[in-house]
């Protein structure tokens, strides 16, 4: 699988050598086996790993613990952890958006923040084919054409940055 994923990340150009990647972890399983990958392939890429946390306010304590395991996996494996936190019920409320997508923008702000603060020129993300799959039925059910129904593209620029998420 290893291999599978150095030759899909080459191939795509995600990172380059003596990059700076901030791993976006939530503690689920998905980004979790992102990072384990990555933390096995670093040296071969010769990338620089860092950890990053967002808390959207909507789990409570359940959200806690997941934020603190993140934490305590990063501080195991000898990596920098940043966390950021706001509150996606609040969000949605003032914008009359769903909390999915309230937790959405919160969590691409704070995306966006990371490569200024801590010179970073990427930041990967974990997905399954089911959010490949719910992407492509958001785009359908907004109405996107033949043209714009598409799954998650592997790398998006950050706003207000030269960074990439991938």
């Amino acid at each position: 699988m290893q291999t599978a994923v150095l030759k899909y990340i080459r191939d795509q150009g995600l990172v380059r050598a003596g990059d700076r990647v901030a791993v976006a972890v939530s503690g689920g399983p998905d980004s979790v086996a992102l990072l384990r990958i990555l933390l096995d392939l670093r040296e071969e890429l010769g990338i620089v790993l860092l950890v990053a946390h967002f808390h959207h306010g909507i789990r409570g304590a359940e959200a806690d613990i997941d934020r603190d395991f993140v934490r305590s996996l990063a501080h195991e494996n000898g990596l920098e952890f940043f966390g950021g936190e706001g509150s996606a019920p609040e969000l949605a409320r003032q914008r009359g958006a769903t909390l999915e997508e309230a937790a959405r923008e919160l969590r691409y702000e704070f995306f966006a923040r990371l490569p200024r603060e801590q010179r970073l020129q990427r930041v990967a993300t974990g997905h399954s084919r089911d959010d490949q799959a719910e992407t492509v039925l958001m785009k359908f059910i907004r109405g996107a054409g033949s043209r714009g129904l598409s799954g998650i593209f592997p790398q998006h620029d950050l706003a207000d940055s030269e960074a990439l998420l991938v």
